[in-house]
């Protein structure tokens, strides 16, 4: 059951399969446990701007989560073609998300303010061999 008082001050964070997202203050008692569907797995979890975001595959898609106080999340669908599209990284640099995805042949990066509106996703690179 997840807890109703909003996450304030440091924290530990961990996701999961069917995307569990849970906090802790020690990394031995965890709080504010939540899933999703049977089948989602998070794979990265960052924090940014007093919001935490993770990005997780369910089936052939990828989907984000974000919230900012660890009670009330917003899951997203991002953008690719499902089963052909990698998650492969979320981290924060100049105070964005930012999420790097890819295919065989390209990979794409989409930024993000608060982990649940992205960008469009901008190619940056493809590979031509």
């Amino acid at each position: 059951m997840a807890d109703d008082a909003p996450i304030i001050g440091a924290v530990f964070v961990a996701g999961g399969e069917d995307g569990l997202r849970t906090f802790s203050r020690d990394g031995i008692t965890w709080t504010h446990v939540q899933t999703d569907k049977e089948g989602v797995l998070a794979h990265f979890a960052a924090f940014a701007n007093g919001h935490c975001a993770i990005a997780a595959r369910f089936g052939g898609d990828n989907v984000a989560f974000s919230t900012s106080d660890g009670v009330k999340w917003e899951r997203v669908k991002l953008e690719g073609q499902p089963y052909g599209t990698r998650l492969d990284m979320l981290w924060v640099e100049d105070g964005e998300f930012k999420l790097m995805t890819g295919a065989s042949e390209k990979t794409w990066l989409a930024k993000s303010k608060d982990g649940a509106q992205w960008s469009p996703r901008q190619a940056l690179f493809e590979n031509k061999t």
